[in-house]
């Protein structure tokens, strides 16, 4: 009899196998972190028990076209990470993704015991995403993100009407569209402009319009979305702050600090962070919420700032006989 475990990796292999076209031994090997011969034992198993394997040299392995695996059920774990999973999709997404994951979690849904059904509609009740503000701005109502991801995918020419802030004009671009990411609550493309003759970054929310072009494109070879975004994004001058925080609203002082705490000091009167920040004034709001159980040690244009918010206020509000 098997152990557990190799079922497990079994099932989970064909699995895969069915949800790629091609793939290798040594990815295989490193998805299940076993060794390349532990794998072709596996594949071995798998053709002895019936499932029809292919392989192309120098390629990989693959099922044959046409097999599929019977209905999968779902444990409480999965369902899970589908609902969260689902809801992620719902609020940082537009319109054209948010109907198919209603509608792929409805398919599923239906497929499934009784039990199980009920179980998925009391997740659905109790957890809940909110994000506050909507990572869409609230002008960004388009339907275009199945669009443009479709025109990655087919590596399609886009044609699109581009809004630049820098100088407040709206000009017509052909893009040739590599890569979606999202970042900075934002969801951008990256490309290769035709008009620059360079790699672009584009934020959707400013994308006027889109027009698919029957035209295709070759892949790019020097592309990395990860080396373009590190080179858009220019090294920040860093301040360093100090603040002492009665002990009782540390930890949740804490948990909204942006990263970049280099140290905690346990005093009698409080616990004293030093962290670097971009920007101090980011800062000002949160320390204003947190009133008289936080105190700016350094630096002293802090104090100054807040020094001068605070006597504006109690100016506006003496001037109104408070």
């Amino acid at each position: 009899m098997l152990p557990v475990n190799k079922i497990e990796r079994l099932l989970s292999l064909i699995i895969l196998l069915q949800t790629k076209r091609v793939i290798t031994a040594a990815e295989m090997a490193r998805r299940f972190e076993v060794s390349i011969r532990t794998i072709y034992r596996d594949l071995a198993l798998l053709q002895q028990a019936g499932i029809p394997l292919t392989s192309e040299a120098g390629r990989g392995y693959s099922l044959v076209e046409g097999f599929h695996l019977p209905p999968v059920m779902f444990d409480e774990a999965e369902l899970t990470a589908l609902v969260i999973g689902g809801q992620f999709v719902e609020q940082l997404t537009d319109q054209s993704l948010t109907r198919p994951i209603q509608t792929a979690l409805a398919k599923i849904t239906a497929v499934l015991p009784l039990r199980t059904r009920d179980y998925v509609s009391r997740l659905q009740e109790t957890i809940l995403l909110q994000f506050h503000p909507r990572p869409l701005s609230p002008e960004y109502h388009s339907a275009s993100l199945m669009t443009i991801q479709h025109a990655v995918i087919q590596r399609q020419v886009l044609e699109i009407e581009y809004h630049a802030f820098s100088r407040d004009a709206v000009n017509r671009r052909l893009i040739e569209p590599l890569a979606l990411v999202y970042y900075s609550s934002a969801w951008h493309l990256l490309a290769w402009c035709r008009l620059r003759q360079d790699f672009r970054d584009f934020r959707l929310d400013r994308i006027r319009s889109i027009r698919v072009k029957v035209e295709f494109f070759a892949l790019r070879p020097d592309f990395s979305a990860r080396q373009l975004l590190a080179a858009n994004q220019p090294a920040e001058p860093r301040m360093e702050v100090r603040l002492r925080l009665e002990h009782g609203v540390a930890p949740y002082f804490k948990a909204h600090l942006p990263p970049g705490l280099l140290a905690e000091d346990d005093e009698p009167a409080g616990l004293v962070l030093t962290f670097l920040v971009p920007a101090f004034e980011s800062l000002i709001p949160m320390i204003l919420a947190y009133s008289t159980t936080v105190e700016v040690l350094e630096p002293p244009g802090l104090r100054v700032e807040l020094h001068r918010i605070l006597t504006a206020i109690q100016k506006k509000y003496s001037a109104a006989g408070c």
